[in-house]
This record gives C-alpha cells, structure tokens and sequence, in this order.
C-alpha cells in the first residue's frame, strides 16, 4: 500500500529540488513572502492556500494538483 501524499511537504520537496525560495514562490501566487512564509511553516501536512494559489504553484513547479491536495 503506497503511503499518503502529504501535499505541505510535497510542495517544499518540490520546492527544495527545483531550488525556488519562498519569494519566488510568493510572486508566483501574487503575494508577500511574510504571507507564504507562515503557511509553509504550519504545522501541518496539508497545504493553508487557497486552490488558486495552489493550482498556480503545482504549474509552475511541476508538481500535479493531486499531490497537493486538490
């Protein structure tokens, strides 16, 4: 049985590889680094963005929308 997408550390793994920093990411989404910063460190394993902003990552970052929880 394969083991869970945990879509937050999906988008950081793909994040770390492809190294995007977090304002980078930010500007892909149209908003500040503060505001991405303190969604990315959640303690959590799903992703606090709304779809759009998530459908605009996963695109840009090459990751399907099913790995990150869309």
């Amino acid at each position: 049985m394969a083991a869970p997408i945990r879509p937050l550390p999906r988008l950081l793994r793909a994040m770390r590889e492809r190294q995007v920093s977090v304002r980078t990411a930010a500007r892909v989404i149209g908003r500040s680094e503060g505001y991405l910063s303190k969604r990315l460190k959640a303690d959590s394993y799903l992703l606090d963005l709304p779809v759009d902003e998530i459908d605009r990552l996963g695109r840009f970052l090459g990751v399907p929308l099913a790995e990150l929880g869309v």
